[in-house]
């Protein structure tokens, strides 16, 4: 899978987010972008013979460029983890090609410090996997070049069963075509088929050991090299010269049965077998590109919704504060004391609101109706009526 910005922290800490935020945002992308192209690029200023004037130029871009991958790939590991960094194909194939990087570097280094020159190893060959950053970058950035990749991969794998017919084919007709013309293309010149030799019928020219001086390229005296020839022909590289030689290599009267083996491979390696293979890759890349495409945009609606949830949740989060504080407040029974206002009727009687306890509260049953009761509607009852229900503490004359 592909990394995401939106991914969980492997490790919740202000670094990890940090990292994240660096190395999934688009300018540092468009950075190394930068960086691979340029690596590219000096990749093809390599010649042999060197140009001198640039071979110093060169060398401080390499070392730039190293510097800067490794950076990405510290940035990478940081953000995503050592185990999401190795689970990840993209990124473990980027960390590969740095390391491998680094160890051609230190190879050479040695190998200057030794011998006191320019090191150079085998290792060097292998900065060319460098390139193929650029189709993992491109991929990670273009939805139809990304599908156009696992297309063709999937379709590969796809024709496993028709590669092992293919084999059995090829293996039949090599054996097939070495009962025929084993040990009989030895000619004198073996590129013009002029004339054929004395030796003809042995496994050596004219007798000596291990020569073959008088074989064409193309022959049938071993398994490998009649597997090779019967593969040339059905691909139609330059068959009608070897039939020319099979035919050279038989009397007249064998000719136009040898003419007609070579045609019948033809037919049926060529227009028969590789047109059917070249409609089932059309066909099936055709269905498993229309298959990954609808994954594709699939993820994409899945990643939306995943970020669209994490930012309901929080907004829930905040909304559900207040309620939270209410549930608290039935959990522990206490409520907060509320100074309630007084009023005064018009005979000069103060009237008291008496509020019930909190363990009344508590064992209360609930209202019948969801609406809530105006505090002060309580004013509306007389005086007689609240002093019958022992509501109401008359005061002294003085109040009135």
């Amino acid at each position: 899978a592909d990394p995401e910005p939106g991914d969980v922290l492997w490790w919740d800490c202000t670094a990890v987010r940090i990292l994240q935020h660096i190395a999934f945002s688009p300018v540092f992308v468009n950075i190394i972008m930068f960086f691979i192209a340029g690596n590219v690029i000096a990749m093809m200023l390599e010649t042999y013979p060197p140009i001198l004037v640039l071979q110093e130029p060169l060398a401080i871009c390499e070392v730039v460029f190293l510097g800067v991958f490794c950076l990405e790939m510290v940035i990478m590991l940081g953000a995503m983890g050592p185990k999401g960094y190795v689970l990840n194909p993209v990124t473990c194939f980027d960390g590969i090609i740095v390391l491998v990087s680094l160890i051609q570097k230190i190879v050479s280094l040695a190998q200057a410090s030794t011998s006191g020159g320019g090191g150079s190893s085998a290792f060097t060959a292998l900065r060319t996997l460098r390139l193929f950053r650029v189709l993992n970058k491109l991929a990670n950035r273009s939805l139809s070049f990304r599908v156009l990749l696992k297309a063709m991969v999937a379709t590969g794998a796809s024709l496993r069963y028709w590669a092992l017919l293919f084999i059995l084919v090829l293996y039949i007709f090599t054996l097939m075509w070495m009962t025929f013309f084993a040990t009989r293309f030895h000619f004198e010149d073996p590129d013009s088929f002029d004339a054929v030799l004395p030796s003809q019928g042995e496994p050596w020219c004219s007798g000596e050991v291990n020569n073959q001086d008088c074989m064409p390229r193309a022959h049938f005296d071993t398994f490998f090299w009649a597997m090779i020839t019967i593969f040339q022909v059905m691909t139609g590289e330059n068959w009608n010269t070897i039939m020319y030689a099979g035919m050279r290599s038989y009397e007249v009267e064998m000719r136009p049965f040898i003419a007609g083996l070579f045609m019948f491979l033809i037919l049926f390696g060529q227009i028969l077998f590789l047109s059917l293979f070249l409609s089932m890759l059309m066909s099936k890349f055709d269905e498993v590109q229309d298959l990954i495409a609808a994954s594709e945009k699939q993820k994409a609606i899945d990643r939306k919704s995943k970020s669209m949830s994490m930012s309901r949740k929080s907004t829930v989060a905040i909304l559900e504060g207040p309620k939270r504080a209410k549930d608290e407040v039935k959990e522990t029974g206490e409520v907060p004391q509320v100074s309630e206002p007084e009023t005064t009727s018009a005979k000069g009687v103060k009237k008291i609101l008496v509020r019930p306890s909190s363990g009344d509260v508590a064992n209360a049953p609930a209202p019948a109706s969801s609406v809530e009761e105006d505090p002060h509607a309580a004013d509306a009852k007389t005086v007689s009526e609240l002093e019958t229900d022992g509501a109401v503490e008359e005061t002294p004359s003085s109040f009135a």
